[in-house]
């Protein structure tokens, strides 16, 4: 349903960096991964400036086990606009799976903001 939506959004306005970011978005929870990067590239090159495109390229990164890559567009994405929603929680599972220290203090920003990935990692990695 939230397919359908997003490409009616698309039909009426193409170059939407927003509507294409979120259809990549779907593609990726979809686990269609190649469709889901091309459309988070396409809203990245109409807003270069758009932190939850970053993300979610980072996401992306992230699933292929591309952890370095997937640090570099997190920490991007953070400082683009650190309300990102679940930035944090990304930031710590990529540092948990670099076998990083600062793992545990991206989850427990990421509690602090009272998002359940977050708090479900904080409790399960760092207690």
């Amino acid at each position: 349903l939230a397919m359908n939506y997003i490409n009616q959004a698309i039909d009426l306005d193409s170059n939407n960096p927003h509507y294409l970011n979120n259809r990549g978005f779907i593609y990726i929870e979809m686990d269609s991964l190649i469709r889901g990067e091309l459309d988070v590239d396409l809203s990245i090159l109409q807003d270069e400036n758009n932190s939850w495109a970053y993300r979610n390229k980072g996401i992306i990164a992230l699933t292929r086990e591309d952890l370095k890559t997937a640090e570099r567009l997190f920490l991007k994405a953070a400082k683009m606009d650190d309300f990102t929603a679940d930035i944090y929680y990304y930031l710590g599972e990529t540092y948990r799976r670099l076998h990083d220290s600062k793992a545990c203090e991206m989850y427990k920003k990421s509690a602090n903001e009272m998002e359940s990935k977050g708090i479900e990692s904080f409790k399960l990695y760092c207690n």
